[in-house]
């Protein structure tokens, strides 16, 4: 499941959790105080009277319960303040304040984000993108200058993010290649970057070029509709098995179609991807964006 669908079902879960715990609360302070629960039903019953009495237009009677919903409030008003008890007693409390239970708050830069109150989400979100296996793969471990070149892989970072991000110049393309000699830390980059998308509320998949074709059709639903997603691996020969070269083929095509963006990440100059890859594809990687 995407971040989004996890946090929309955790969203349903809290709205229910607040129901039941205002409920709770009620009945603790009605055991207390039964005046007040009087008052609250008295005025509950008046209310519906007045709305019927709208309904059938009669303005004297609406005013004369208007006259006595006031005065049950006043008397409700004074119970509560006697009895030492918050005004606020009969309304839902969000469980997380921060982010009013949402699973979404706006940093400084005006970012929207997952809420931490959501991070186990973030987790179990990266474990379902086929990230599974890269736990230790995270933003804040990464350092441009571990392999050397650092400004260099600074440029491939913000590029890649701001690919991810969809913003400046890099809106007019959906697909991109990100090419370099092997070891030299190209999936390490992906997977911060995709990490980094999760965190910032977006659905992500990161898959292997090889295992496309050959995945679960809901896995399939997911590469088809995510905000980003990334192919790792990428190389000609693989493409040229059918199952995968048509895969490939149909899924980059449909993305395109719809503006996502999707990073091919290769160990073959985009020269040598092009000659060697199926020519369905050859063509599409031809006119695709460069990551340098």
């Amino acid at each position: 499941m995407t971040i989004r669908e996890l946090i929309n079902m955790a969203n349903s879960e809290a709205a229910s959790l607040r129901v039941l715990r205002r409920e709770e609360r009620l009945k603790e302070i009605y055991s207390r105080c039964p005046e007040l629960q009087q008052a609250d039903k008295d005025i509950t019953d008046l209310t519906g009277k007045r709305l019927v009495a709208k309904i059938d237009k009669n303005d004297k009677l609406v005013k004369i319960l208007d006259e006595q919903i006031s005065k049950r409030e006043e008397q409700r008003d004074l119970i509560i303040k006697s009895s030492r008890i918050d005004p606020d007693y009969n309304e839902e409390v969000f469980i997380c304040s921060k982010c009013s239970d949402t699973g979404y708050i706006t940093g400084s830069d005006g970012t929207r984000k997952v809420c931490s109150c959501r991070k186990d989400l973030i987790e179990e979100a990266v474990n379902d993108s086929g990230m599974a296996d890269y736990a230790s793969f995270d933003m804040k471990h990464y350092r441009n200058d571990y392999l050397g070149n650092g400004k260099a892989r600074e440029k491939i970072l913000n590029s890649m993010v701001s690919i991810m991000m969809n913003s400046g110049a890099y809106k007019d393309k959906s697909l991109w290649l990100y090419s370099d000699k092997p070891q030299s830390g190209k999936t390490y980059l992906a997977i911060c970057v995709c990490k980094a998308a999760i965190k910032l509320g977006k659905s992500v998949y990161y898959i292997k070029c090889e295992d496309i074709g050959y995945t679960a059709e809901s896995v399939s639903d997911v590469l088809k509709t995510a905000d980003y997603i990334v192919i790792d691996d990428f190389a000609g020969e693989v493409t040229q098995d059918h199952v995968c070269g048509s895969a490939v083929n149909a899924l980059i095509e449909t993305r395109s179609a719809t503006g996502l963006k999707t990073v091919l990440v290769s160990a073959m100059p985009k020269d040598d991807l092009i000659s060697a890859c199926d020519m369905r594809i050859a063509g599409k990687i031809k006119n695709c964006g460069d990551i340098k």
